[in-house]
């Protein structure tokens, strides 16, 4: 039975992600849509799901941290103890091994893994399997292993994708986004909000990125106004061509360019190598 709360309200804010694996896929059982189609897979016995409540319940209380959470694995290891779920006591040192730190991109664009930083060809990765999932308002990766699809939410202090140069090419200029690939640029994606930070759409989800200092510079020294900052009507040449901008109009995207909470501070955070980051 589904849990007498909205976890989808309760549990996203404090960056709180249960993952469920069904086949070789992780679900959110924050719907009763995702909660059916577990019921439905017979996957886990009866008992799974009244433990599966209960355990959603018990993330309610302000001792959980933020990170991701997997439940039926630690159903199945009680399963194989022959241990009771409907016993067992549900704490945070009890999920230690079945719990995953916090992914998080901070202001600066720089990503974590708990209290490591994570550098070198894993962001990249990282950006190049990254998707927002619609349901749950959030960026997740995804990408195959060898038995399941590693799925990861992530806290995203600031916009993960960043474009980093403008290449001039004769059609218009080609963007070259920091997940390693290069798109022309939509003009008609083109916002800046009143820090005068500048964003356009990528990807066929049209998902928001941030335009780094360099790429921003050059673009904003060819704008100018054409009824004043208040109308947002603003235009742009570029070589032979002139386009008509909307700057401030509506995202037209599939994600929100409004980053979530700020995490608490993290002192003491340690460079993470590349193995040991993921």
């Amino acid at each position: 039975m589904f849990p007498p709360f909205d976890p989808r309200a309760e549990l996203l804010p404090r960056r709180i992600y249960v993952l469920v694996k069904c086949g070789r896929n992780f679900s959110a059982p924050y719907l009763p849509e995702a909660w059916d189609a577990l019921e439905a897979s017979g996957e886990y016995g009866r008992d799974f799901f009244p433990f599966l409540g209960r355990f959603l319940c018990a993330l309610r209380g302000a001792e959980w941290p933020a990170g991701t959470y997997f439940p039926g694995a630690w159903y199945r290891v009680l399963g194989t103890r022959g241990q009771d779920p409907a016993q067992v006591a549900i704490t945070p040192q009890a999920l230690g091994p079945f719990y995953g730190d916090e992914v998080r991109v901070d202001g600066n664009g720089v990503w974590s893994v708990g209290r490591k930083i994570i550098t070198g060809a894993v962001p990249q990765f990282f950006l190049r399997n990254l998707h927002f999932d619609p349901e749950l308002q959030r960026y997740v990766i995804r990408y195959d292993l060898e038995s399941y699809v590693e799925t990861r939410y992530i806290h995203h202090e600031s916009l993960p994708f960043r474009v980093l140069a403008l290449e001039d090419a004769p059609g218009g200029p080609w963007i070259h986004v920091n997940d390693g690939t290069r798109e022309p640029l939509r003009w008609e994606t083109l916002r800046m909000d009143a820090g005068e930070r500048v964003y356009c759409a990528i990807r066929p989800e049209r998902l928001p990125a941030q335009f780094a200092d360099g790429p921003r510079f050059r673009l904003l020294d060819r704008v100018t106004e054409r009824g004043g900052a208040r109308s947002g009507e603003w235009s742009v040449r570029w070589g032979e061509r002139e386009f008509t901008l909307n700057l401030l109009a509506p995202w037209p995207g599939a994600a929100s360019l409004v980053a979530l909470p700020a995490a608490e501070p993290i002192d003491d955070r340690q460079p993470a190598d590349e193995r040991g980051g993921t």
